[in-house]
């Protein structure tokens, strides 16, 4: 522990004292170099230094912290620069004032004014000023790259998300129960078929419209489950039940096939007959969260190595959640009270909580 946490702090500052002598050092070339005075310098170094390099380090990483580079690296700096200049006005206008006003009992304002200390004290800003722009430049530019990384990982889970909403909507599976209804409906009921023909070309455009974008509004969204779940229900007719209920869906955004995503996959991994129904509702809860609430009667056909978490949330909730972080400039962690995606699973009913976004 010692090694790990304060020996680096120690090294810090016996380094910075080093250098801030050196300065001196270079400022004082008429000076009588004594044993005496080298003591004194080394002692006021440490303190000039030593305070204003961990002090100056500790705002940083507290401005690191509560405004985070990888959201807006422009404005981190900005706050960085300007705490680092308060900081170290304050800061040497303090130690200065224990040394010569304290220590040596000079008259602090003759000092500075009359004594020409106000050279030291400029001297001391302008080397911490350029020692401090040096290393938050150097994180600036670290961070705007790893925000152009970043930015390439989400185009890339961008494009993941669309060719797994593309390859659930057009794999040979849909496609064969999909025309085989509509066959069956031909003959049966024209009035239906027509329909579904419909209802079939809307999901398609939806997607293809959609590709493009990052956000779409809910209630476009909404439209586009309405088109999916009514292909479903001409499937499965009374076995698949569902309840929408959404208040002022204009002022909400979601990610594009999120909500489909999670309603086909309800489709997908539970029983649906006559007898075992599928119950779906799909509400706001308290103004933040778009809920997808099934009853669970999971088909025997599907494994999975962990029956709280479905095989699909491996890729379905992770491409959604990845897409979150990026757009909200959160970290939502699957199951984590502290973040906005949430799963609950109680063994009868499987609940997904989606993060509404303001438009």
């Amino acid at each position: 522990m010692f090694r790990k946490k304060i020996l680096p702090h120690i090294r810090d500052v016996f380094f910075i004292t080093i250098i801030s002598f050196l300065i001196a050092l270079f400022f004082s070339r008429n000076q009588s170099i004594t044993w005496a005075w080298v003591g004194y310098g080394m002692l006021y170094s440490l303190l000039i230094g030593g305070s204003l390099w961990k002090g100056n380090e500790f705002l940083g990483d507290w401005v690191g912290k509560k405004y985070p580079e990888k959201r807006n690296p422009a404005r981190t700096l900005r706050i960085e620069i300007a705490v680092l200049t308060v900081f170290s006005i304050l800061d040497i206008l303090f130690i200065n004032y224990i040394w010569f006003g304290l220590i040596w009992g000079s008259n602090f304002i003759d000092f500075i004014f009359i004594k020409g200390g106000w050279t030291i004290l400029l001297i001391q800003f302008v080397v911490t000023l350029i020692i401090g722009l040096i290393f938050f430049v150097m994180e600036f530019f670290k961070a705007w790259k790893n925000s152009l990384k970043q930015e390439e990982e989400f185009k890339r889970e961008k494009l993941l998300l669309q060719y797994e909403a593309l390859k659930n909507q057009v794999n040979p599976h849909f496609l064969f129960n999909s025309l085989n209804t509509l066959s069956s409906l031909i003959h049966t009921d024209q009035v239906k078929a027509d329909k579904f023909v419909k209802k079939l070309s809307n999901v398609y455009r939806y997607i293809l419209e959609q590709k493009e974008k990052e956000l779409v509004g809910l209630k476009e969204e909404m439209d586009f489950v309405d088109n999916y779940v009514e292909l479903q229900k001409i499937r499965f007719g009374d076995s698949l039940q569902t309840d929408i209920s959404l208040n002022n869906s204009d002022a909400y955004q979601v990610i594009p096939n999120s909500i489909q995503m999670l309603v086909e996959n309800a489709i997908k991994h539970n029983v649906i007959t006559s007898e075992k129904p599928l119950k779906m509702d799909i509400f706001m809860e308290e103004g933040q969260y778009l809920v997808v609430k099934n009853n669970l009667q999971k088909k025997k056909s599907i494994k999975r190595d962990d029956e709280n978490k479905p095989d699909w949330i491996q890729i379905g909730l992770k491409n959604i959640k990845s897409r979150y972080e990026y757009l909200t400039n959160k970290q939502f962690l699957v199951n984590d009270p502290e973040n906005d995606i949430i799963i609950e699973n109680d063994k009868q009913h499987f609940v997904v909580k989606m993060p509404l976004i303001h438009k």
